[in-house]
């Protein structure tokens, strides 16, 4: 659960570090199987079969969605009532 404020800064840390990981380790990777397999069975397995498992794994983290919304919506009706009290 990542609150409103801190959302930009969450999106820019997994931008700037996970996918700059997973493109270097992708492209040393892909490259070492070049040389063991065939060009189309490394295609086949990076671009075909791993983004099906991909997609297979966001699917399943659906299931999380409403559990996040509420714990957010909660946070933020915590927050709204803590305000109303601090009112004069």
């Amino acid at each position: 659960m990542t609150l409103p404020e801190l959302r930009g800064q969450a999106f820019a840390i997994f931008i700037t570090i996970f996918e700059a990981i997973g493109w270097a380790i992708f492209t040393l990777s892909a490259g070492i199987l070049v040389d063991v397999f065939s060009i189309q069975t490394v295609f086949l397995w990076v671009l075909v079969i791993l983004m099906v498992v991909n997609g297979l794994v966001i699917t399943a983290l659906y299931a999380t969605y409403p559990k996040d919304v509420r714990n957010v919506d909660d946070a933020l009706d915590a927050r709204r009532g803590a305000a109303a009290l601090e009112r004069p």
